[in-house]
This record gives structure tokens, C-alpha cells and sequence, in this order.
């Protein structure tokens, strides 16, 4: 991946970011070629869903995998909306899936509505990480 720097820090296109990693992008969203991801770090996303965003760093990219996927199963699907809607409302520059895991229909919904990318990768989530 090629380097890019704003103001004086990291940065790299999404698009090169699914190059990179052979990510597969879920949604049609926003132009992925002007998104730049400014943070090298990834971020688990199992306390922002549970409702804790203290110290909640919304640059970025946002992970999930089995243990996130089998908590949102067990909320009601009421309760997975308003999660979704508070966690993509945080303009993140993507959420990727890992272990191909099929994503909620609530997470396709909000992710679109807020023009963010669901991406996903075969990979274990800590192995991507």
C-alpha cells in the first residue's frame, strides 16, 4: 500500500485498502477512492455496541467477527436498529466483516443510510487485525 500523509499524519485511500487485504465491499456507498482511512488502527466494535463510546475513535476502521455477530443475534431486532443507527451515525470510514460472516440486514440498512462501507474478508478477525 502506497502512503499518503494529511497534515502530518497516515493516510491511505480505502480503495487501497481493499486491494491490499482482497476485501469484499457489501453496500454501494460513497466513492471508496475519496475515503481516506487517517488512523492505521482498527477498532473491535463489541463496546460501542453495547452502548459504551467513551474514548470511541470514529477514524477508524471498525471490525467485527463471531463474538459481535452472536451479541447482536441475541438483541431484538428493534434493539439492533438503534444500535446500528448510533454506531454508523459516528461517520466511520468502513466496517468490515470478518470470517465471510453474513451481516445483519439491520447493519446493510444503516451502513447504507449513512453512506458508510461494509466490507468483508475471509480472515479471522484477529489475524486481520
Amino acid at each position: 500500500m502506497s502512503n499518503q500523509t494529511v497534515g502530518t499524519g497516515f493516510s491511505v485511500s480505502l480503495r487501497e485498502v481493499i486491494n491490499e487485504f482482497k476485501l469484499q465491499q457489501l453496500n454501494e456507498t460513497k466513492d471508496i477512492d475519496n475515503v481516506l482511512v487517517i488512523n492505521n488502527e482498527v477498532n473491535r466494535t463489541g463496546l460501542p455496541f453495547a452502548g459504551f463510546f467513551d474514548y470511541f475513535q470514529n477514524t477508524r476502521l471498525q471490525i467485527i467477527g463471531n463474538v459481535e455477530t452472536t451479541y447482536l443475534k441475541k438483541l431484538p431486532r428493534e434493539k439492533v436498529a438503534g444500535v446500528m443507527e448510533d454506531f454508523f451515525a459516528r461517520d466511520i470510514p468502513a466496517l468490515i466483516i470478518s470470517r465471510n460472516l453474513e451481516p445483519l440486514p439491520e447493519i446493510l440498512e444503516m451502513a447504507t443510510k449513512y453512506n458508510t462501507p461494509v466490507l468483508r474478508t475471509a480472515m479471522s478477525t484477529s489475524r486481520f487485525m
